[in-house]
């Protein structure tokens, strides 16, 4: 088996989600921390099989390579390897996908859940190995838990849930979150039944920071708010006070200083494009986009919520 990045999650009422409510949901929270996986890999130069590992976008290898952030260090313990080894002596085909929980924007949860693997999806290769499935939780729970393996557990399973509903569930986002500090980052929508239009097994996400800032009604005229300018308006919407810290606290994990500034600046302004451009087209029907002064709204909006860095 080899590298899968894992699916990107998609803002509710996308196109890449659309019609997902429609049927058995299960409700997730979502973590805050960084996106890993494992799986079991024949490494033919060694002349034997082991653990290989993987970062949200990069294909890690086994032991020595790329540490993200301690993540293979954590199976260097002799039980836990063992663990995940018997369980993978049974289940070779399948690959966990989970949350390696270091910190990052969020850090409000129990002391005991830090630098731990927390599972939140399991997939198996096709019979016709073509590809790989996602497996339903009801199945790879059993599974996980007969080998003592950590995972997610939902918030709630529901049929056809809509709008109003779903945003219900933002406050019970509490799983491994302290007493008393309340919901965590959001919620997962999770739909085994569900294919997109593109023919793509995916789920979608409620996000709680963004959805007070998409839906709290503003007092007063902010400095972005200059008219029917659209890129005003798409840089007020989707660059939101969570998504700047989320990548301010990736960057910190190395060590921050005010030489990162300028990859802060840029890699805000890449989320906002790969993530929400498309769903802004769609939002203001195709309009023209000046992207010179896009990001320049983008950056003053950086400054806004983030002072303290500059």
């Amino acid at each position: 088996m080899h590298f899968i990045k894992y699916p990107h999650l998609e803002t509710f009422g996308n196109d890449e989600v659309d019609n997902i409510n429609a049927g058995e949901c299960w409700i997730f929270p979502k973590l805050d921390g960084a996106n890993a996986q494992v799986w079991w890999k024949d490494y033919r130069a060694r002349g034997k099989a082991d653990l290989a590992f993987g970062s949200r976008n990069l294909d890690l290898g086994g032991f020595g390579g790329n540490d993200n952030q301690g993540f293979m260090e954590f199976f260097k313990d002799d039980q836990i390897y063992l663990r995940y080894k018997s369980f993978f002596a049974q289940y070779p085909d399948h690959r966990l996908y989970g949350e390696w929980l270091v910190p990052h924007a969020f850090k409000g949860y129990r002391d005991d859940a830090w630098r731990r693997f927390w599972i939140f999806d399991v997939t198996r290769k096709n019979e016709e190995d073509t590809g790989e499935h996602f497996i339903t939780y009801d199945t790879y729970s059993r599974r996980l838990e007969e080998f003592g393996l950590d995972y997610v557990l939902p918030i709630n399973k529901v049929t056809n849930p809509g709008y109003e509903v779903l945003v219900k569930f933002l406050d019970k986002a509490t799983f491994l979150c302290k007493d008393g500090v309340g919901p965590g980052e959001g919620i997962v929508i999770k739909n085994y039944g569900f294919y997109n239009k593109f023919g793509r097994q995916t789920w979608a996400k409620l996000v709680r920071q963004e959805f007070k800032e998409k839906h709290t009604k503003h007092h007063g005229v902010s400095e972005l708010d200059i008219g029917d300018v659209v890129e005003a308006k798409i840089v007020d919407k989707y660059v939101s006070q969570f998504l700047v810290d989320k990548e301010f606290a990736k960057i910190k994990v190395e060590g921050w200083s005010s030489k990162m500034i300028p990859r802060l600046l840029d890699t805000v302004f890449y989320c906002l494009c790969t993530e929400e451009l498309w769903t802004a087209i769609k939002e203001y029907r195709n309009p023209k986009i000046d992207f010179k002064t896009l990001k320049a709204l983008t950056i003053q909006r950086i400054k806004q919520l983030k002072p303290e860095v500059f």
